[in-house]
């Protein structure tokens, strides 16, 4: 069936049984067809000319809703965004960890505790 002419059917009051069947269900799928559907009801309701049934277009006639209700669509997550981050974020992980390396070489004594006596540095913690 076709969703444009079932719509201007209902809006005139001239759907059958079955026409009817489908257009609830069409209705009740999303808040768009909703929204699109009472966007027609208006039209009509204000007087305006409905389009020939050949002549509409299911997406330009949505476009038209999000115009004239000021919403904005938002931009699809951006996959790149977050492999970006995480690019980075392992970046800094890998130098943190070879910063820390090189430290622990070049200073042996200095970061390791001595633990042999029980004592760390020059505290005794065992006594």
């Amino acid at each position: 069936m076709d969703i444009g002419s079932i719509l201007i059917k209902k809006i005139t009051s001239t759907l059958s049984a079955e026409e009817n069947r489908f257009f609830e269900e069409w209705v009740n799928a999303s808040l768009k067809n909703r929204n699109l559907y009472q966007f027609f009801l208006k039209k009509h309701q204000n007087g305006e000319e409905l389009p020939n049934v050949d002549e509409i277009n299911i997406d330009d006639a949505w476009k038209a809703v999000l115009e004239k209700t000021g919403v904005e669509t938002k931009r699809p997550y951006n996959k790149n965004y977050a492999r970006l981050v995480l690019r980075y974020a392992a970046v800094i992980t890998v130098l943190f960890g070879l910063g820390s390396l090189y430290f622990v070489l070049q200073n042996p004594k200095e970061s390791a505790p001595n633990l042999e006596d029980g004592q760390w540095g020059n505290k005794n913690y065992f006594t």
